[in-house]
């Protein structure tokens, strides 16, 4: 067939040209302008040779050559490049031939390269979509440029089939958006950092859930938005995670309002990356929390004081220590039947309510008042001596006038390997050997 190319003053040239393997002898031997001008002055056989050799290769590489003879139009292929278009071995087909494997939309692509390449010598690299004779539909790598080889102008160059390497990344691209919008619009709370916890990256839901943007977020390590007392924990989660690969547990996070968001969060290790990270999957179980928290102060407080129940001491007994110190004062009411008797169970729920107040305005954060019974209370006092104990009970009977109601109070300490409840009956002997000396008739003269 004959092909038009632009000439470089502008004119047109009619050639009769075709696709060319690359290989200049239409033996199968790889292109001669490849070879360096020591190779081209070696013997005929010592060149074939060395020709051989690179054509075997480029075949087990996958790769094809191809030449065109400006001139003459002989375009030759190489084995590989036949093997490619599933023709047989020793094909040499026309230009046109050549050109009408290509897609439709990439004939005008590989026209324009030709033309370019014969008119200035500009050399291409593109990736096109190719049907061989066989029907296989193929993305394939043609690479070329206009040299001349021993006095004459020709395009060369190679061509590979890139179909799978193609489909793979194609199917990495793919996968990558689908993690992108996973990652953006996952109700999830998704967030990487690396091993000194400093954040990499945060999903809009992880930042909605702090009421903070993004941009406020990456680049500072998450213990920026904790309690100081919680980063000591969190240096442990370091350590757990990069020791064993992952790491669960619940995270407190100080939120934009001053609030505490609490996250249950399941974060693992990806040490194959260049840079070890750590991608952390949370859910905000804040609600849930506090509701759990509610629940628990419900099954632990009196609804009418809001002093304990009895059902703490199982939680301190359970954690109990066998050096660890606590003083127990009990507190009986005196003559509170006959308040609800006289007046009623409102004005005795009123009294009840006063009493706990009188009680608890003495006690450290970390003490426990408890409504024992309907009008027994217990004090226990933590890490406490008998010396605190005793000192707590003389300055409530200093006060009993500011009391809605007189009382009763005896006091212990429990002894080290001794169990609660035995420091709480001695507490309640003392108690009513205080109100029995009280109660006690004075002497007759």
């Amino acid at each position: 067939m004959r092909y038009d190319f632009r000439t470089n003053d502008g004119g047109w040239r009619m050639r009769r040209v075709c696709l060319a393997d690359a290989i200049s002898d239409g033996g199968g031997t790889i292109m001669p302008d490849m070879a360096d001008e020591k190779t081209q002055k070696e013997s005929p056989r010592g060149l074939r040779t060395s020709r051989d050799f690179l054509e075997r290769t480029l075949r087990a590489a996958g790769i094809g050559g191809w030449e065109l003879d400006l001139a003459s139009g002989q375009m030759v292929w190489s084995e590989e490049t036949c093997r490619i278009h599933d023709v047989p071995v020793g094909y040499q087909p026309s230009l046109e031939e050549a050109l009408a494997f290509y897609e439709p939309q990439s004939r005008p692509v590989i026209a324009a390269a030709f033309e370019a390449g014969t008119r200035d010598g500009t050399g291409w690299d593109l990736e096109l979509q190719l049907r061989t004779r066989a029907g296989r539909q193929l993305c394939i790598r043609n690479v070329g440029k206009a040299e001349v080889v021993q006095g004459k102008d020709k395009l060369i160059g190679a061509i590979e089939d890139v179909t799978l390497k193609r489909q793979a990344i194609t199917a990495m691209e793919a996968s990558e958006r689908r993690f992108r919008k996973l990652f953006q619009y996952s109700m999830g709370l998704i967030c990487t950092h690396d091993l000194e916890g400093v954040l990499l990256s945060v999903n809009p839901a992880a930042a909605r859930s702090l009421g903070m943007p993004v941009s406020m977020l990456v680049g500072r390590p998450l213990y920026d938005f904790m309690l100081p007392a919680r980063r000591e924990r969190f240096q442990q989660y370091l350590s757990e995670v990069s020791r064993n690969g992952t790491d669960s547990g619940i995270i407190e996070l100080i939120a934009a309002d001053g609030g505490v968001r609490y996250w249950k969060y399941h974060n693992v290790l990806d040490d194959e990356a260049d840079e070890p990270y750590i991608l952390g999957h949370a859910q905000d179980v804040t609600t849930q929390f506090r509701q759990e928290q509610q629940l628990r102060e419900w099954s632990v407080r009196d609804p009418l004081t809001s002093c304990f129940n009895r059902r703490i001491l199982n939680e301190i007994q359970m954690k109990l220590q066998p050096d660890d110190r606590w003083g127990c004062i009990a507190v009986d009411l005196d003559h509170f039947k006959k308040i609800n008797d006289t007046y009623g169970h409102q004005r005795g729920d009123e009294v009840l309510v006063s009493m706990a107040w009188f009680l608890n305005e003495k006690l450290e954060k970390k003490d426990a008042l408890i409504r024992s019974g309907g009008d027994e209370f217990l004090i226990l006092l933590a890490d406490a001596t008998i010396e605190r104990t005793e000192s707590l009970i003389a300055n409530y009977r200093a006060d009993a006038d500011k009391a809605p109601i007189g009382f009763s109070m005896g006091g212990a300490a429990r002894r080290p390997g001794e169990l609660l409840e035995q420091a709480i009956g001695e507490a309640d002997k003392k108690l009513y050997e205080y109100r029995s000396l009280r109660r006690k008739p004075a002497p007759q003269n």
